[in-house]
């Protein structure tokens, strides 16, 4: 019977219940996984008093396995354990040498290396030897089919129950990326429950109803966000004219400030979405909805 293989899951598991292996071989074509882990482990098994002595991160392309063997081998300092972490292990040569530190390794050392877009040769002996003291880990990538699964499980932890259509929506925007996908969640959660849209090519937005948090997808020509706006000029044509501030037709133009905390920004990338958090800090949002995002992003 094959040995079932280890999953993310199970590790975690392991680590949130403080049972820690002495090595942690973290490899494959997903990094998110990787990443996942090894964060976890960096967050919460030293304190921040404990990191300063005993957590030790490096990189492959600017170490040999002889300065990780010898980082792994030394004691904490006032602390139960260390931990040192190996990000882009794959550039590290004669790797197999590894065997010789695994041999006895250091109980008091949590030793993490991670080799993203390759793996091990699991027929070798360093495979082997890695499973018996450690954990030799396999990041898949995610099938298209299983994106919907993973989106829904996500947000679950988080405590969020997404539309099926919505969930279905997102897989097919974003992608495989999970990296990228799980970035786009996140921004999906900071401002849950409020309204969703989705920006098309040419940044036309669409508010969503907040009901059930379905996206829905923009049209090209006039959204009903150009509609508003068209409203709102009108109203504000007509209220220029009236002193008297309790006027309700004051009251209209407030609005539409309101309207900018019900809106999450799906499908934008990092740079996009930076830029107008910068603007933002140096324009009105007023004035962003009179000329336009595009023409404020050109004159910011």
């Amino acid at each position: 019977m094959a040995k079932q293989e280890t999953t993310c899951d199970d590790i975690l598991k392991e680590l949130r219940a403080k049972q820690y292996r002495p090595v942690y071989y973290l490899m494959g074509e997903e990094s998110y996984y990787i990443d996942l882990i090894s964060d976890y482990i960096v967050d919460n098994v030293l304190t921040d008093t404990e990191k300063e002595f005993n957590l030790t991160v490096v990189y492959g392309a600017d170490v040999d396995i002889a300065t990780v063997i010898n980082a792994a081998k030394r004691y904490p300092m006032m602390s139960e354990r260390q931990v040192v972490v190996v990000k882009e292990a794959q550039a590290i040569r004669n790797m197999e040498e590894l065997s010789y530190y695994l041999q006895k390794p250091l109980n008091s050392t949590i030793l993490v290396l991670c080799h993203k877009h390759g793996v091990l040769d699991r027929r070798k002996k360093l495979a082997a030897e890695i499973e018996k003291v450690g954990v030799l880990f396999e990041s898949k990538k995610v099938k298209d089919a299983q994106l919907p699964a993973f989106i829904t499980s996500y947000m679950k932890r988080k405590g969020v129950d997404l539309d099926p259509k919505a969930t279905s929506m997102l897989a097919d925007f974003v992608g495989t990326d999970l990296s990228r996908l799980t970035g786009e969640l996140e921004k999906l959660i900071i401002t849950l429950p409020k309204g969703i849209v989705l920006l098309d090519p040419e940044h036309n937005i669409q508010p969503a109803k907040k009901t059930n948090y379905q996206i829905q997808p923009t049209t090209k020509g006039l959204s009903q966000y150009d509609d508003l706006l068209n409203k709102l000029e009108r109203i504000k044509s007509i209220v220029s004219d009236c002193s008297d501030k309790k006027c309700k037709l004051h009251s209209h133009i407030s609005v539409i400030e309101e309207l900018h905390d019900n809106i999450v920004y799906i499908g934008l990338d990092n740079d996009f979405y930076s830029t107008y958090q910068e603007i933002l800090k140096k324009i009105p949002l007023q004035k962003i909805l009179e000329n336009g995002i595009l023409v404020s992003m050109d004159n910011a």
